[in-house]
């Protein structure tokens, strides 16, 4: 993770100063550009170029310090990506691990929160778990990840497929799974239809 770079995604200060400064640039490149190409001032000419060409140096700058939200969401694919080779090590690679295994992400409650493009709520916090399918049980590995400062908090849950219900609420994100051992709620950014088939294979399970 990219913590210094995150933190001036989430920074509504500094998402401002490069505003004002990309502003300034574009009114300096603007400005610089027209006496340039409709005023002749002789050799002074020479300085107004300098300051139209420093104008847009300054707007480029500006603009490419600014994290973009796709940074960020590049940033989280990763640690996804790593997330599920860790828990699949830990499950013991199990077999027909592309159709026996789920993951599931998002984003949990944390010390700074902005709204993405989509309208959706984005935290400094990011939640993986992959739920394992398997006889009698589903194994749940999940890890909370921080996007501002590291984290590795770590659970390993088992919930028994006897006395399981499950509830997927695609309005609220949230994947809710619970037994007569533990309740666990799942933060799920984007709900899918392969979740759903997922759960429902899970219900079909517990039929058995």
């Amino acid at each position: 993770m990219d913590y210094k770079r995150n933190a001036r995604y989430f920074s509504q200060t500094f998402a401002r100063n490069m505003l004002i400064l990309a502003t300034i640039g574009v009114i300096i490149a603007a400005a610089g550009g027209f006496v340039w190409w409709n005023i002749y001032l002789g050799f002074w000419d020479v300085l107004v170029e300098i300051a139209a060409i420093a104008g847009v140096i300054l707007a480029v700058g500006a603009i490419s310090q600014r994290p973009s939200e796709a940074d960020l969401f590049q940033q989280i694919e990763e640690a996804k990506k790593r997330f599920r080779e860790e828990a699949i090590e830990a499950f013991g690679y199990p077999a027909d691990a592309e159709h026996c295994t789920r993951l599931v992400w998002g984003f949990v409650p944390g010390n700074v929160e902005k709204t993405a493009k989509g309208g959706k709520t984005v935290t400094d916090r990011v939640e993986f778990a992959l739920i394992w399918l398997k006889k009698g049980e589903l194994a749940v590995q999940r890890q909370t990840c921080g996007l501002l400062a590291e984290e590795a908090e770590i659970t390993d849950i088992r919930l028994s497929l006897k006395t399981l219900t499950t509830q997927l609420d695609r309005e609220a994100g949230l994947l809710t799974l619970s037994a007569a051992n533990d309740t666990l709620v799942l933060s799920v950014f984007e709900p899918d239809y392969q979740l759903e088939e997922f759960v429902n294979a899970i219900t079909h399970r517990m039929g058995k």
